[in-house]
């Protein structure tokens, strides 16, 4: 167990209900959302598969992983979900891998995920309501010069004052060590990503859990 931290990006949503909460509709565009990308995981499949009868069977094992790794980051978050796929040598063997695939419950990749980064939950702690709340550009912008400045200066004195640390039920480590700096990398690393594709229509989204 650990604090995962997962930012959610939601484009082109519906808009909210006066009748409904904040939460509620995040949740419930981001399902949606996620219905609409499980779709195009399938249609991305299906065309594989319906041009997999003109592979040369010298070619099967090849092709099978180029089609994972073509899955992987893009469609689905967790290894263990293509683990079938990945060990397949045959296309059969990836047929019976597709049909196992829980779409209901696959793991689209988030926005932005970090683990155990107390650091970003103590940022925006004030602002969460059931461990969930809006994001905008300028946050992400500012953290982001924060973590900039704590890896140029590294020292604890600047990284207490800029992004402290937060203590909590299997939050992880509070000390400003090593691991530290390196959550400071992962931190423009992943944020880096979130804002590459940030369309201005789109709305992101910050979920605690441990």
């Amino acid at each position: 167990m650990g604090l995962d931290i997962m930012f959610y990006r939601v484009s082109h949503p519906r808009k909210q209900k006066k009748s409904e909460s904040l939460n509620d509709y995040l949740w419930d565009v981001k399902h949606k959302q996620d219905k609409d990308f499980a779709k195009e995981a399938k249609e991305f499949i299906n065309d594989w598969l319906a041009k997999s009868n003109d592979i040369e069977s010298k070619d099967v094992v090849f092709e099978i992983r180029q089609l994972y790794f073509s899955l992987k980051g893009k469609y689905f978050a967790y290894d263990f979900e293509l683990k079938a796929l990945q060990g397949a040598t045959t296309l059969k063997e990836v047929r019976e891998w597709y049909k196992g695939v829980d779409w209901k419950y696959f793991s689209k990749p988030d926005a932005a995920y970090f683990r155990k980064v107390n650091s970003i939950y103590a940022y925006f702690s004030p602002r969460l309501v059931d461990e969930m709340c809006v994001v905008k550009k300028e946050d992400i912008l500012d953290i982001m010069s924060k973590a900039t400045e704590i890896l140029k200066e590294h020292n604890e004195e600047t990284s207490k004052e800029l992004l402290p640390t937060q203590s909590g039920f299997f939050f992880g480590s509070t000390d400003y060590d090593e691991w530290y700096y390196e959550d400071m990398v992962n931190i423009l690393r992943e944020f880096g990503k979130l804002l590459k594709d940030w369309r201005d229509d789109d709305i992101v989204f910050v979920y605690m859990s441990w």
